[in-house]
């Protein structure tokens, strides 16, 4: 009865290994299969993934050549706009060049033209200086040291000029003194034609003479002779006395 049990032990056992070693490659290829299954469905994934994210790649790469592109064109514009810019420098930094150029020949003129009138102050009769003198009051002592701003110095100057010229071009009376034979002062009427030339006669028509611009101002001359016509000359100028010409003498300078 042991031995009976012992050999079915033995028997059942060698049976329970046979069927081990037959399920074996079975199970194997059981595994491989399903390994196989999972990796086509991993390939498959894997694919339309691929399929997915390439569209992706497609359309972010065609947005970034276009903006690629439009980074192109703002660099070509950028350098043109460089280039335009540079140029247009140039321009400018010639034109400023021109300009300070200019500004300095017209700073040496203005310079030149001062020193002239302030040369030529001292011919310059009462009635013209009453009018010019704020005028010459702008005008710098040295022109050619001085850094004034230039603008209200040719503003003042060419004022100044065209109310000399003024001046010059046309016949003009005024009220003023000059010392007599008695040594005091006495009120006279002055003609001048322009600066060249001037006569003076008193109120009473007994003191006249004739005057004329000179290096340290105006030179007069008695010429009491005179007093008649240089008093029918003014009365012609004040449309007092109708109009006819007046002998007057000129003395040159």
């Amino acid at each position: 009865m042991r031995l009976g049990a012992v050999g079915v032990l033995i028997l059942w056992t060698g049976w329970s290994g046979l069927c081990v070693a037959a399920e074996t490659p079975l199970a194997t290829a059981q595994s491989a299969l399903e390994q196989w299954v999972q990796t086509r469905k991993t390939i498959a994934q894997t694919r339309a993934d691929w399929q997915a994210d390439r569209a992706l790649l497609e359309q972010t790469l065609a947005m970034l050549e276009r903006e690629l592109d439009q980074v192109r064109t703002q660099h070509a514009t950028v350098e043109t706009n460089h280039a335009a810019i540079m140029a247009q420098r140039a321009e400018l930094e010639a034109l400023k060049q021109r300009y300070l150029a200019a500004t300095q020949m017209v700073r040496a003129r203005v310079a030149e033209l001062e020193a002239r009138v302030r040369r030529l102050e001292p011919v310059f009769p009462p009635p013209l200086r009453a009018t010019i003198q704020p005028l010459l009051h702008r005008l710098p002592p040295e022109p050619p040291a001085t850094n004034a701003p230039l603008t209200p110095r040719v503003l003042a100057l060419v004022t100044l000029l065209n109310e000399v010229d003024k001046f010059q071009n046309a016949f003009s009376v005024a009220e003023e003194t000059r010392p007599g034979p008695d040594g005091r002062e006495h009120a006279v009427q002055v003609l001048y034609a322009g600066l060249g030339q001037a006569w003076f006669v008193n109120k009473t028509g007994n003191f006249a003479g004739v005057g004329v611009p000179g290096p340290d101002g105006w030179q007069w001359t008695r010429r009491d002779d005179l007093a008649p016509e240089v008093a029918r000359a003014i009365r012609r100028y004040r449309n007092e006395l109708p109009a006819d010409f007046s002998r007057l003498p000129v003395q040159l300078p």
